[in-house]
């Protein structure tokens, strides 16, 4: 039985230009995207638990906290930063600018330690 692409659910509410080109690079590395533009559906994704890791705009208002109070799903969180900033429970933290390799290099290693929650 052969598994499904890995999925990387990625979230920006500002920047759809790098939105965009991560999703163009992880998509060019096998990976299934998802972007989301709007921060308030990511709900209905999380509660799904379909997929491997989510790159996670810190600037994008409040989603950290909301992130953390799952730890399951906080574990499969990548977060992409300016500033420094308490990232404690998330899988890890990358800051920008981004380098790409280092941006795949991690979300292979996060995608390859989880697997989707459900297995739709």
């Amino acid at each position: 039985m052969s598994l499904s692409p890995r999925k990387v659910v990625v979230v920006a509410d500002r920047d759809v230009i790098v939105l965009a080109l991560i999703c163009h690079i992880l998509t060019r590395q096998g990976y299934q995207t998802q972007p989301v533009t709007d921060p308030h559906s990511l709900g209905s994704i999380v509660e799904s638990g379909n997929f491997d890791a989510i790159i996670v705009d810190a600037a994008v208002d409040g989603i950290l906290d909301k992130l953390r109070k799952r730890p399951a799903i906080a574990s499969r969180v990548i977060v992409t930063t300016a500033e420094s900033l308490d990232v404690s429970g998330v899988w890890a933290c990358l800051q920008r600018p981004l380098e790409f390799g280092q941006l795949v290099q991690v979300v292979r290693a996060c995608a390859n330690q989880n697997r989707p929650l459900t297995d739709s």
